[in-house]
Formats: structure tokens, sequence, C-alpha cells
């Protein structure tokens, strides 16, 4: 009985989560790859985020693909930043995140779909 209130609340959790990482994702014009187009709602696994009931398999899988995404556009926003910054003591203290302001949405939105990657995978062996 507890595992599958564990595991209702896990996809619930992991869903939302996936949910809101899909729209920050288009509030921020993120690309699969550098020469694509932004992902918007015409993506095709765009929909796997926000749809009710799009299978959570394919959920967990947009969400790993999008997560490698944001990881290597994160980290181009530190590199932007270190490039246009000495790292000296007063500004490691101001700008603790040595990122730019897109850099640290796009951790924000790395943990969204950390968290529902995780919550899905724990639904996904409690099942078994």
């Amino acid at each position: 009985m507890g595992a599958v209130i564990t595991e209702r609340v896990g996809v619930a959790d992991a869903r939302l989560a996936a949910i809101q990482a899909g729209r920050w994702l288009v509030i921020l014009g993120v690309r699969l790859r550098p020469q694509a187009r932004p992902i918007s709602r015409w993506t095709p696994c765009y929909a796997a985020l926000l749809c009710d009931d799009a299978p959570d398999a394919q959920r967990l899988a947009t969400c790993r693909l999008y997560l490698d995404a944001v990881r290597v556009q994160a980290a181009q926003e530190r590199w932007v930043w270190e490039a246009d910054h000495n790292a000296s003591a007063v500004e490691e203290a101001e700008r603790p995140w040595r990122t730019t302001e897109r850099g640290m949405a796009l951790c924000a939105i790395a943990r969204l779909l950390e968290t529902a990657i995780a919550g899905m995978e724990v639904a996904e062996r409690l099942s078994r």
C-alpha cells in the first residue's frame, strides 16, 4: 500500500516538474542543437512533456534528451561569463553562480528535469 502511494506522488511530482521545465524551455528559446529551431509546442517530442495522456516512458526519454541539451547550454553560459569577467574576490561574492542570468535559468531547468527523471525512474522501478 505504501509503495503505491509513493509511486503516485512520485509520478505526479515528476510530471509537474516536466511541465514546468517544458514551459521554461520555450520561454528561454532553448535549442536541442546549435542550428536547430528553438523548442516550441510544434517540436515533436515537446508534447510528451505537457500532454497528460503521453506515456511516462516517452516523457522520461524526452526529459533525458532535453537535460543533455540544457546542460551543454548551461556550460556555454558559464564560459561566456568567465570570458567576460575576471574572477576577483568581489565578483565572486556578488555572483556566486559564476554564470549569466540565462545560465542560472538553465540550471534551474536542469534541476526540474533531474527531478522529473528521478521521480519517473522511481515510479518505473516500483511498478515492476
